[in-house]
């Protein structure tokens, strides 16, 4: 591999204000291209963190894509949106989707979380699935001839055989 990546990871702490997410995803997006960063990843959910995923809707994901779209283009930049609840009509639950934004604002490949969280703890039961739809198939995406990158999403890296049937496809993460 020649060509050296400058990747930027965007950690911030989200809430259930998409507007107010997107205003500190902004400033931290204009940060990393100020670092020269060529591939500035963000978060898991950072557009929306929420207890009532009903507050959610399909209205949420178009003006996310709309934001990510232009940063992307503003700044000349590929951008991976960790995550983002993504709601369409042809599902009742929305996906926890991972977006590729190129620097001309397309998204050019995504990935639905594959492996949902469930955990039993003392007095509380999680189970993302309960939420979110699971997704079906692994998505490598081609920065370039050199850099052809793996999604996954939090949860995932725990699943080997997810992880080695990306890395056979010739990705890396």
């Amino acid at each position: 591999m020649s060509e050296t990546l400058r990747v930027a990871c965007v950690q911030m702490t989200s809430s259930d204000s998409l507007a107010q997410n997107l205003t500190v995803a902004s400033h931290r997006i204009r940060q990393a291209t100020a670092c020269k960063s060529q591939l500035v990843v963000l978060p898991e959910n950072f557009a929306w963190v929420g207890k009532d995923i009903s507050l959610f809707t399909a209205d949420s994901s178009s003006v996310i894509k709309h934001f990510l779209g232009e940063c992307a283009k503003q700044y000349q930049v590929w951008i991976v949106a960790g995550s983002v609840l993504w709601k369409s009509s042809e599902h009742e639950k929305p996906f926890n989707r991972s977006l590729v934004i190129n620097p001309q604002g397309e998204i050019c490949c995504y990935y639905d979380k594959i492996h949902l969280f469930e955990t039993v703890l003392t007095h509380e039961f999680w189970k993302k699935s309960d939420d979110c739809q699971v997704g079906k198939k692994p998505s490598i995406f081609h920065l370039n001839d050199d850099w052809h990158v793996g999604l996954s999403i939090c949860y995932d890296l725990r699943f080997r055989a997810f992880i080695i049937f990306i890395l056979h496809k010739g990705a890396i993460f």
